[in-house]
């Protein structure tokens, strides 16, 4: 990123939050609290989350979701999305 000058970077993030034996409700509540907590940190020119290992379409379709409700904007966001969600 040096060499290029370009605003490039990396980064990891997660949570111990285990979704075996949960319902898509206790799921999706988890997933609200946890973009109203990173939704300040996230956005098209700062950071860009992605699914990972257990994070799939349904856990990012409810990020975004909540995402969307806090900041009523959604452009490059998340990655993963839905196409009917600019995936």
């Amino acid at each position: 990123n040096s060499l290029t000058t370009l605003p490039m970077g990396g980064g990891k993030g997660g949570s111990d939050f285990d979704p075996k034996g949960k319902s898509d409700n206790e799921v999706m509540r988890f997933c609200q609290s946890f973009m109203t907590e990173l939704q300040r940190h996230v956005g098209a020119d700062t950071d860009v989350p992605a699914g990972d290992i257990g994070v799939g379409a349904r856990e990012i379709g409810y990020l975004y979701g909540q995402y969307k409700r806090l900041r009523n904007e959604f452009t490059g966001v998340l990655t993963g999305k839905n196409v009917k969600w600019g995936g």
